[in-house]
């Protein structure tokens, strides 16, 4: 078993797949020192710009920062098994960081479809997700 994947990526083909592609990108920035925590932030970042466009129409512009925020989340935890950094602390920065993309994506059909029912909906799959997780 490969050490920079993690157990999921064996149960899941989808997992697995992205995870064979984040990992020559994952090499490259763990050979520029990038930590962990630097790749899970630009990965929030392009998520935001990701909803910003979305919200504008720029459908290309969206694909592409949705995707590299995707694969950077992946990245993150190769990087930090790769460099040996773990987390001594009981905070959970990527962990975080994936409710607030989650949040952001929300928030985004909400303003995208700008109906009563769908921010019901949204709120309700948010705090079912967030409880769930934490």
């Amino acid at each position: 078993m490969n050490k920079l994947f993690t157990p999921s990526a064996y149960n899941n083909v989808l997992i697995w797949l992205i995870s064979i592609i984040c990992l020559p990108i994952s090499r490259l920035l763990a050979l520029f020192k990038f930590t962990p925590n630097f790749i899970t932030s630009l990965s929030l970042v392009l998520m935001i710009l990701s909803s910003f466009f979305l919200i504008n129409g720029n459908s290309l512009l969206f694909m592409i920062t949705f995707i590299c925020s995707l694969f950077l989340d992946f990245c993150d935890g190769q990087v930090a098994r790769i460099l040996n950094k773990s987390n001594k602390t009981k905070f959970r920065f990527d962990h975080f960081t994936d409710t607030i993309k989650i949040s952001i994506i929300y928030i985004t059909f909400g303003i995208l479809f700008n109906d009563y029912y769908s921010w019901i909906f949204f709120f309700v799959s948010y705090t079912l997700f967030f409880f769930n997780t934490y």
